[in-house]
């Protein structure tokens, strides 16, 4: 029986796996990939604190190296599904079942996205205006998506840019010039250059796409909203069952906030064994 089980090794679960070792906790860890996560495939890191240009691969590297020098448990493994027992946690794999006192959750979302895109991630397609934003400061973008996430970027990238269309099938965000439809083509040489909707194209420096995402329903009876896990704090409806990181509704999805919401879930585990 373990104290914590951490499923997912992005910057949430390994900042919590930290804090709960050195806190004396019995912890096992779950990553299918590479640890570190998603931020193995950043080129670049600007805005988290000591880090002026990090590749984001080398703070994914640092990370996991903390938590393994601790003694930290990893099995690489994905996590099919956690069920709430009598007081404890079963946490399953493909080919074996673990038990915890409490569970963190951190295994981010499934971003939705177009697929003619793939070629310029990284090239002038972002899926983070916050994080990438000012790197398109006083050029044209295009926000690509409806609902709260597309229209928290335009409002972003408003200050910044000198032109920002909004790419929607419903209504543009006020200050953004709409462009009603969907984008069929991202077009460039090298690097993004352009986006088609309607067979018009449109020139622009760079693409959000804000198109959202969806948590894994793991565990049953999760309050979800638009998708993602509804959290207090980190703490969910279920007793005992946490989410850091992505797959929280309202979670900034940055490096710095997924590293204070593992810290914090690890904090809330540690102080109620102490109940």
């Amino acid at each position: 029986m373990y104290d914590v089980i951490i499923v997912g090794g992005g910057p949430a679960g390994l900042t919590a796996s930290i804090y709960l070792k050195r806190a004396g906790k019995n912890v096992l860890l779950f990553e299918g990939n590479k640890l570190g996560g998603t931020l193995n495939k950043l080129k670049k890191i600007a805005n988290y604190p000591g880090s002026v240009s990090d590749d984001g691969a080398e703070i994914a590297t640092r990370m996991a190296k903390q938590a393994l020098l601790l003694g930290v448990e990893v099995k690489s493994e994905f996590v099919s599904k956690v069920r709430a027992r009598d007081g404890f946690f079963a946490v399953m794999t493909a080919t074996e079942s673990y038990e915890a006192k409490n569970v963190i959750y951190c295994g981010g979302i499934q971003r939705k996205q177009p697929e003619t895109e793939k070629k310029f991630k990284g090239s002038g397609i972002s899926y983070c205006a916050v994080c990438d934003g000012h790197f398109f400061k006083d050029k044209t973008v295009a926000v690509i998506g409806d609902g709260e996430v597309a229209a928290s970027d335009v409002k972003y990238l408003l200050p910044l840019c000198n032109k920002v269309y909004h790419v929607t099938t419903t209504q543009a965000e006020e200050g953004a010039e709409q462009i009603k439809g969907v984008v069929s083509e991202f077009v460039g040489e090298g690097a993004l250059s352009g986006i088609v909707v309607g067979g018009k194209t449109y020139q622009v420096d760079g693409a959000f796409i804000a198109m959202g995402g969806a948590a894994n329903e793991i565990i049953k009876g999760l309050e979800l909203k638009d998708g993602l896990i509804v959290t207090d704090g980190c703490k969910t409806n279920i007793s005992g069952f946490f989410v850091a990181g992505d797959a929280g509704y309202g979670s900034m999805r940055q490096v710095v906030s997924a590293c204070y919401e593992g810290a914090k879930a690890a904090q809330i585990c540690v102080e109620s064994s102490h109940n």
